[in-house]
């Protein structure tokens, strides 16, 4: 009784435990112990692992596979009965995950977040925007169900790769854009439909290896969508996607074709979102938005070379290739604006063409060059005969290349049509002088000759063409008639015949003369005139005067004026005339006259000077270039007088003279030395000069007289203020490179230096004194432009920079007081002071003064140095050889061969200086001098060469 009293007690007790331990379990998945159902023993808690992966092909290869995902994300265990999470564990930068002590023979669902989730609630949703789970679970290919959860059920075993494949959605890019609508059946190929995806890259249509989804059509009424040239169908699918055989025909007028597209991505998945510009625009399909609209309109037309102008009521003719280069411009529309809206160059068959904006008014005008800067009417080689719209009868009524023009909303203007004409060229026209047939008797003109690039060579023959008579000159000296009737100035003359036009000169020396230009068949008159002059001789011998002041002895009785026979080939510059005598144009005082009174006397032949360079009245020198006509054979002389000191006479010292060959076109006259005193009026003002040419030049020595053959001219010129004396130099004109060189300059009011390439300015440029370092060997010119007032000179310095070796010498004599028989030490320091070593035959020279003996021992080691506080001091005199000795009072020193002075060293050399017979109270110099060395072995720089030290007889 007591034993199974016992035995209850245990089982009462066993029981008691097992009771108690149901009583309290709770789920416990991480519990560390278990017991085996096969081993029937405990064993230690289980583990279930795994990795993520960015599976970015999804399973089109069978499996979950990739890099590793290293993002931010939670890996949870759910109970899968109650969906309530058990555990979670964060997954960030390893891609791996591991869960222990789970419990065997239990079933545990493995759930994927993006995102915190809380243990112990209810499972929340796991779909996470932008992304797509592609399998999951510990077989290859995942459990099926690709949704980020998998079941998995613990025996006695840990379960190790329970993994998760996660592709990122691609985006696809909303596009709009604008296309001209074709019309009809024509397709238009639609722009390449873009995307990007985090593992593919972005979708550029280029690769043709992405594919994409028709997810939408447009509307029937706006177009119809092809691929390959099949109608699209909703929900398409184009693998391989090809840009170029994506196209629509969209229905005529102004229409707006949109569809939605997807692209898919390598694991299948299409985009979930449209973007634009960097901003979301929507979830879902991207749209192709397309806008269809009217080509723009254009306006065009012709240019005409339009021969005739408007007497056919017409702009028409032979069209205008490239010569000149013409632009048709159109101005921007704004009332009054001159700015260009847009141009072209016309093409050479004449043609041109120019894109505009519909409902639009322009102003179109032709210009001729280059691209304007700013629209304006602008022709100069060709002149506008009118413009029209269409190519019939009619102008605008304004022949100033320029035409309005209205575009509508659709449509281009064409035949918008220019005229222009080329200008007639005028010849001009010279008879041969000849006798004058006095009277009243008439000579027929010369023949009128031009030409037209319409109408061609104007010859007089054809009598079609028109002249304008622009302007008569000296019609006291003749009389011009057309068809017995005199001719008027500004007179036409159509159906020009040369034999009807004759001249009646007035008896003697006369000339003829008229402007004229040629009318062409569209009415168009030379816009340069040209010069018909006859020459007429009185049968005896013609003379050229001057036109001087009479003070300049230029009237022929009262003192001999000069006077030239005119003979054929041989003339100052380009024309001459006769003249009965000097002649003086004005009569106000000497100075105030023009010496134009040959100007306006039948031909203005004063032509061989048009301009006279400056003349200064303190110039030392003066050039002037004269314009000559030799056709003689051989040569003349030419003769030029400037009255430098304004004393009214032209003067021997005041003459140039130079020699003419035969052939020459120009002469030049040199005045190299100039006599400014002497005159009664002052240096400065108006004066003259005279010039004779002849082939004989002892006619021509005098200002006056008779010359047979050749020219006399005339001038008024003016003598202006002296030049500013300027002055500029350097401290040095030879200098070692590195040295600091001073430049200064006076005279003037502002100064600009500039440096050459060789040196360097250390101070401001524009100061009258400066500073500059010489960098580089060689001849250094500096410029220097200096100015005062409105003048301005430029003068040049150069200081030569020397490299290599330079010696420079000094005497130390401290105490230099010498008594009656005194002798002293002193020491000359022999320096390097260019930076390379000195070698050679190096010589100096120590020459005592009158009075004074000089002595040198090549033995000694050292000196006291009279009067020095650094005492005794070292030499190197056994270096040195005495090469010359004139009475102990010079000697010349040679250093021994095989001794140099280093780059930038001292040497040392003692000498003793004797009073002999030199006076009390007397001073003088003791000198050293290095010798000039030619070949630059040991100094290339003899400026500083030579020393002096004063010594005093006490």
């Amino acid at each position: 009784m007591q034993y199974c009293v016992r035995i209850l007690l245990i089982l009462t007790i066993w029981f008691s435990d097992s009771i108690q331990a149901l009583l309290l379990a709770k789920p416990n998945p991480t519990a560390n112990l278990a017991y085996s159902a096969t081993k029937k023993k405990k064993v230690a808690g289980l583990t279930i692992s795994g990795s993520i992966y960015n599976d970015a092909n999804g399973l089109t290869d069978g499996l979950v596979n990739g890099p590793l995902l290293l993002n931010s994300a939670y890996v949870c265990l759910v109970d899968p009965v109650s969906n309530i999470i058990l555990t979670s564990r964060l997954v960030y930068g390893t891609a791996v995950y591991s869960f222990s002590d789970l419990t065997p023979n239990t079933t545990y669902k493995v759930v994927y977040f993006w995102q915190e989730v809380n243990v112990g609630t209810q499972q929340p949703s796991n779909n996470y925007s932008g992304t797509a789970f592609t399998g999951e679970g510990t077989a290859p290919g995942g459990d099926g169900t690709p949704d980020g959860m998998t079941l998995i059920s613990l025996t006695d075993q840990d379960v190790s790769g329970v993994n998760f494949g996660i592709d990122f959605l691609p985006y696809a890019y909303r596009t709009k854009t604008s296309s001209i609508n074709p019309g009809g059946t024509v397709q238009v190929k639609i722009p390449i439909l873009t995307g990007t995806d985090t593992e593919d890259g972005f979708y550029n249509g280029v690769s043709g290896t992405n594919t994409i989804i028709i997810n939408s059509l447009p509307t029937p009424a706006t177009g119809i969508l092809y691929y390959q040239g099949v109608p699209v169908k909703a929900g398409d699918l184009i693998h391989n996607y090809n840009p170029a055989q994506l196209t629509v025909d969209p229905a005529d007028g102004l229409v707006t074709v949109n569809f939605t597209f997807s692209v898919v991505d390598a694991a299948g998945q299409a985009s979930f979102r449209e973007v634009g510009e960097n901003v979301t625009i929507n979830d879902g399909p991207a749209q192709l938005i397309l806008d269809f609209v009217f080509p723009p309109p254009t306006i065009s037309g012709r240019v005409f070379h339009d021969a005739n102008g408007l007497t056919d009521n017409t702009v028409n003719g032979t069209p205008l290739n490239d010569d000149p280069p013409l632009h048709v411009v159109i101005l921007n529309p704004n009332p009054g604006s001159l700015t260009y809206y847009s141009f072209t160059q016309v093409a050479k068959d004449g043609t041109y063409k120019i894109t505009v904006d519909p409902n639009t008014t322009y102003r179109l005008w032709l210009y001729e060059g280059p691209i304007p800067s700013f629209a304006l009417y602008g022709l100069s080689t060709i002149h506008p005969t009118g413009e029209h719209i269409g190519a019939g009868p009619g102008s605008d009524g304004t022949p100033d290349a320029g035409i309005q023009v209205t575009v509508g909303q659709t449509g281009d203007v064409s035949e918008v049509n220019f005229g222009v004409d080329y200008w007639p060229v005028t010849n001009s026209v010279t008879a041969t002088v000849q006798p004058n047939p006095l009277g009243t008797a008439r000579v027929q003109v010369p023949t009128l000759t031009g030409s037209d690039p319409e109408d061609g060579v104007y010859d007089g023959i054809s009598g079609t063409n028109t002249i304008l008579i622009s302007k008569l000159f000296g019609t006291d000296f003749c009389t011009f008639y057309y068809d017995n009737i005199p001719v008027t100035e500004g007179q036409t003359i159509p159906n020009y015949n040369p034999a009807k036009l004759t001249v009646d000169p007035k008896d003697g020396n006369v000339i003829a003369r008229f402007l004229y230009g040629h009318v062409d068949a569209a009415g168009l008159q030379s816009n340069t005139f040209a010069q018909m002059t006859m020459p007429f001789s009185d049968t005896v011998t013609q003379l050229d005067f001057g036109d001087a002041p009479a003070a300049y002895g230029t009237w022929l009785n009262e003192s001999n004026g000069p006077r030239h026979v005119i003979t054929n080939g041989l003339r100052i510059g380009n024309l001459i005339d006769a003249e009965p005598n000097g002649l003086l144009y004005d009569n106000g005082p000497l100075l105030d006259r023009s010496a134009t009174g040959d100007d306006i006397t039948g031909d203005d032949d004063e032509d061989g000077i048009t301009s006279f360079p400056e003349l200064h009245a303190n110039q030392t020198g003066y050039v002037l270039s004269v314009t000559v006509t030799n056709t003689t054979g051989s040569d003349a002389t030419l003769n030029g007088w400037i009255d430098f000191n304004r004393d009214q006479q032209f003067s021997t010292n005041e003459r140039a003279q130079v020699v003419v060959p035969t052939g020459a076109t120009s002469a030049t006259l040199i005045w190299s030395s100039i006599t400014w005193t002497g005159g009664g009026f002052g240096a400065v003002g108006p004066s003259f000069a005279r010039f004779r040419l002849a082939s004989a030049a002892n006619e021509i020595v005098d200002t006056g007289g008779q010359a047979n053959s050749g020219e006399v001219e005339d001038y008024a010129l003016t003598i202006q203020t002296p030049l500013p004396a300027l002055s500029a130099g350097a401290s040095l004109p030879l200098a070692n490179v590195g040295i600091v060189v001073s430049l200064t300059a006076t005279g003037a009011t502002t100064y600009q230096w500039q440096a050459p390439s060789g040196a360097q300015f250390t101070t401001s440029a524009t100061s009258p004194s400066v500073s500059a370092s010489l960098i580089t060997a060689g001849v250094q010119t500096f410029t220097l432009v200096a100015t005062i007032g409105d003048y301005s000179q430029t003068l040049l310095v150069s200081v030569t920079a020397v490299s290599g070796p330079d010696l420079s010498a000094i005497i130390s004599l401290p105490d230099a007081n010498f008594q009656a028989g005194d002798s002293k030490d002193f020491l000359i320091q022999l320096q390097e002071v260019n930076g390379e070593t000195a070698s050679g035959t190096i010589v100096i020279t120590i020459t005592a003064p009158a009075g004074y003996t000089v002595d040198f021992n090549n033995s000694l080691t050292s000196i006291d140095v009279a009067g020095g506080s650094n005492n005794p001091v070292a030499v190197q005199n056994s270096k040195w050889q005495i090469s010359n000795n004139v009475g102990n009072h010079q000697l010349s020193l040679t250093i021994n061969s095989g001794e140099s002075v280093e780059a930038n060293t001292t040497l040392n050399l003692g000498f003793s200086v004797t009073r002999t017979t030199a006076n009390a109270g007397s001073t003088s110099n003791i000198t050293i001098n290095v010798a000039d060395d030619g070949g630059g072995s040991y100094d290339v720089n003899r400026l500083n060469n030579v020393y002096a030290r004063i010594i005093s007889g006490l």
